[in-house]
């Protein structure tokens, strides 16, 4: 969220509402207090809370009534609130979910089960805000997109790739994309078995191909296939990009822009990452070079989002990619990636090793370890940490896969951080 999450509370008791604003007010958030539902309703109007703590009983308009006005605002149902009260009978909990409640806590407040409760629920709220600004970007953007699972039977679709090809949403999720059988696509210079085979062997393909929309009308189109792989590196589908050759040259940088580039840090992000690398894989076995893959991940940050807050963790970590930009940029064709929350990684290929001269990996290892230190933020003059580990596999030494040497650079990472972190470790073969 941009700043603190802002709480309305809601209880004619005034002890009780003191109670409840001291809390939150303890645990970094904003508060604005109300006697009354209608004077809640009037609150909730002018400033739009983030979340509503409302009583059960309160003189006038009592707590349900108050929640089920709340819930129905045009354009706030989303807005989620919670009912305290000491109504915990049966009747009165049938009433809060009924009236629009996501959650009920009891009187006498269990005060610790409340502050998880609380951070468990920003916390949804927060993915909600992610994944809805997601759906606007894939709705949005002009190229047609297809989302697919690992066999290629289509997961969803975007309004640009459904006014391309003239099909609805409902006609084309849950049907395959085999190019084989699908009235969609049709090849003419490289057959649809093997374009399969290269997605098999390269994880991605681009072609120029032509389209039949659902009136019959065929027309050419640049499609541009990527794996997509959960946090862990397995394959969990593909995304097709659909572009016009007329307008390939001008969109191209945007949709790079939107779909291979973290928002946040400005960095190449994982779906890149692993093109790259295997790229530079194919590369290393044909010319029978080098390649270190460095994962780098910060030391205590889940204490920063938790302790101060995800915007300054936010902050924290762009001005750390703008520090380890300028070191990665220091070795020749080396990349810096974001690959999610406070994880980095730099390819290195063909480290240019000089017989008396120091280990390039091992100094570019050292340089990152060194530079990712007393990290401060606007607003806070405390440092945010002070360290950071380093894991480090080769190829081909501990693998020749994109999958074996993220798994080689995890294990190395985790021993980095078991011998107390602040330093860098290569992989080794007892690791695993």
């Amino acid at each position: 969220m941009a700043n603190q999450p802002l709480f309305l509370i809601a209880d004619d008791d005034d002890v009780s509402r003191l109670m409840l604003s001291r809390f939150l007010h303890r645990n970094g958030y904003d508060v604005i207090a109300a006697e009354s539902g209608e004077e809640a309703i009037q609150l909730f109007d002018a400033r739009t809370p983030d979340v509503v703590l409302l009583d059960g009983r309160m003189p006038g308009m009592d707590g349900f009534a108050t929640c089920a006005m709340l819930h129905e605002r045009r354009g706030q149902r989303h807005i989620p609130i919670m009912m305290i009260t000491g109504l915990h009978d049966v009747t009165s909990i049938e009433r809060a979910y009924s009236a629009g409640a996501i959650d009920l806590i009891t009187k006498p407040i269990h005060w610790v089960i409340l502050r998880h409760r609380l951070r468990h629920l920003l916390r949804i709220l927060e993915a909600e805000r992610q994944l809805h600004l997601t759906a606007s970007v894939f709705d949005h953007i002009t190229e047609g997109l297809v989302i697919t699972d690992q066999s290629m039977v289509i997961q969803a679709v975007n309004l640009a790739f459904c006014r391309q090809s003239g099909y609805s949403e409902a006609q084309l999720v849950g049907h395959p994309l085999r190019m084989e059988q699908s009235p969609l696509l049709q090849e003419d210079t490289v057959s649809p078995a093997r374009i399969w085979e290269l997605l098999q062997e390269f994880q991605c393909w681009s072609g120029n191909i032509w389209q039949r929309r659902c009136s019959g009308e065929r027309y050419l189109q640049r499609l541009t296939i990527n794996a997509i792989r959960s946090a862990n590196g397995l394959l969990t589908g593909y995304i097709c990009v659909f572009s016009h050759m007329t307008s390939v040259a001008e969109s191209a940088p945007r949709l790079l822009q939107a779909v291979g580039y973290d928002a946040l840090t400005r960095l190449p992000n994982r779906l890149l990452f692993y093109a790259r690398c295997d790229y530079l894989i194919i590369e290393q076995q044909r010319c029978h070079s080098d390649l270190a893959l460095l994962l780098l991940d910060l030391d205590g940050f889940k204490s920063i989002n938790q302790s101060i807050g995800s915007q300054v963790g936010d902050q924290a970590l762009v001005m750390l990619a703008r520090r380890l930009t300028p070191i990665v940029a220091q070795h020749a064709r080396s990349t810096l990636y974001h690959l999610g929350s406070d994880e980095f990684a730099i390819l290195l290929p063909s480290p240019a090793y000089q017989p008396s001269g120091p280990d390039p990996v091992a100094d570019l290892a050292h340089h990152l370890v060194a530079m990712v230190n007393r990290v401060t933020c606007d607003g806070h003059d405390d440092y945010l940490w002070n360290s950071c580990s380093v894991g480090i596999a080769l190829c081909p030494l501990d693998g020749t896969s994109v999958d074996q040497l993220m798994q080689c650079a995890y294990e190395a990472l985790a021993e980095a951080k078991r011998l107390g972190g602040n330093r860098y470790h290569f992989y080794r073969v007892d690791l695993s």
